[in-house]
């Protein structure tokens, strides 16, 4: 599926097993810049997702915990970010994509739950259309060249406590 779509399917748990397969792949595409269409990978390294039901503020304590014992930031409001998949693709794809972009989304009124997995049904998207949405969606998109990026070990630990203090106002 990965090689049919041109797109690397990844889940947290399978990183381990895939991540040969998935390096190959991202290499294919750094291989192929002559190509009509740019190479772009959408990343999240905060990994909300694979807590489904879990309490916050215990998953912070324990974020933090982590943290406190490897010497980095302590934050409020996200999850350490994983930093070993995000430098391990950007390296990668280093030929076929000098910047990275940063891009930080907030909004008033989110009250700190996480989303519930749905299953794809007409009652689920019934639900989904009744949500309130915010009135106001904020974007800072900051752009970064892959030599900023490397030149910091810390690069992505110091994005995200600068997030978690705009974050600070929302």
């Amino acid at each position: 599926l990965h090689i049919f779509l041109e797109f690397p399917l990844v889940n947290g748990d399978e990183f381990v097993a895939d991540r040969e397969q998935l390096f190959k792949l991202l290499r294919s595409f750094a291989a192929n810049r002559g190509s009509a269409a740019p190479v772009h990978l959408l990343f999240f390294p905060e990994e909300w997702t694979l807590h489904n039901g879990a309490d916050r503020r215990s998953l912070l304590a324990k974020s933090n915990e982590f943290a406190k014992r490897e010497g980095r930031p302590q934050l409020k409001h996200l999850l350490l970010p994983r930093t070993r998949g995000f430098y391990a693709s950007l390296e990668c794809l280093r030929e076929s994509s000098p910047v990275v972009y940063d891009v930080t989304m907030a909004y008033s009124g989110y009250d700190g739950s996480l989303p519930v997995a749905m299953k794809l049904s007409v009652c689920s998207l019934w639900h989904l259309f009744r949500r309130r949405f915010p009135k106001e969606v904020h974007l800072r998109i900051k752009r970064y060249s892959m030599e900023e990026v490397f030149q910091d070990s810390s690069w992505l630990d110091k994005k995200w406590a600068e997030k978690d203090r705009l974050l600070n106002h929302f």
